[in-house]
């Protein structure tokens, strides 16, 4: 899979092609680890990546068709400080605490 990678607008998510199968991500040049992932059958996603605990954590944060970019970007933006802190924004975070 090609890496895309474009300043997402509200216009070029709009105009992005869906893969023949799979699916595909188009890459956020703004704002670090925010993309659009596509299926092939045209459903459209915000998603964050990063790095937490030593582990690739990607996390969807909602439908285009929900979110606005700002609004992702912003979700982005928590996301990857929960992952710097060490927490994964997904919950699949265990706890250490004894019971």
């Amino acid at each position: 899979m090609a890496v895309v990678k474009v300043k997402l607008t509200e216009a070029n998510i709009k105009s992005i092609a869906p893969p023949a199968s799979g699916q595909s991500c188009t890459w956020d040049t703004q704002e670090r680890g925010l993309a659009v992932r596509t299926t092939s059958n045209g459903a459209k996603a915000y998603i964050a990546q990063g790095q937490c605990q030593g582990k690739t954590v990607r996390v969807t944060l909602g439908p285009c068709s929900t979110l606005t970019l700002d609004q992702a970007r912003q979700r982005a933006k928590a996301a990857a400080l929960l992952m710097l802190d060490g927490h994964p924004p997904d919950g699949t975070e265990k706890s250490t605490a004894a019971l």
